[in-house]
Order: structure tokens, then C-alpha cells, then sequence
């Protein structure tokens, strides 16, 4: 697995939305690629209370500045490419 925050691009203030509402990410516990595609993040939203999302299970996307953040099946953040060509 892999940890590096770098790598997957999770930071504070991302805003993850899901069948069961959104959470605004306060601080990072642990970030990795699940499943293919998927993160699976262990967070404290922006009120402290703890919070474990896994995309793939939960549903929803992760969002900063009205964007979606994306990872491809090894992992690696494609969000540029994605909105490069307008999704």
C-alpha cells in the first residue's frame, strides 16, 4: 500500500461527497488506493470527528475547487488529464 499524501493529492480541505452526505477533509490519518480506481481514506473532518471513506464500498468522489479528483487502476492521480478534456 501506499501512504505518500503526495501521491494521491488528499490535503485538508478537500470535500468528500457520498450517498450519506459530504465531510470537509480537516486532516489526513491515512490515504491509499483501494480497489482499482479507488481511494480508501481515514480522515478528521473540518469538525474533528473521525471519519473513514472507502470510494468504492461508500460511493461519491472527492472534490477540490468544483473538480474531481480521480485515480487510474495503479493508483496515479489523472484529475489533470480528466479535466483537460472537459469531465
Amino acid at each position: 500500500m501506499n501512504t505518500t499524501l503526495d501521491h494521491l493529492r488528499v490535503r485538508p480541505g478537500d470535500v468528500i461527497s457520498c450517498s450519506a452526505g459530504s465531510a470537509t477533509i480537516g486532516a489526513v490519518i491515512y490515504a491509499d488506493t483501494s480497489d482499482p480506481g479507488s481511494y480508501d481514506i481515514e480522515f478528521r473532518d473540518d469538525r474533528g470527528q473521525y471519519r473513514h471513506w472507502k470510494q468504492a464500498i461508500d460511493g461519491g468522489h472527492i472534490f477540490r475547487n468544483g473538480h474531481i479528483l480521480r485515480v487510474d487502476s495503479y493508483g496515479m492521480d489523472v484529475s489533470d488529464l480528466f479535466a483537460r478534456y472537459g469531465y
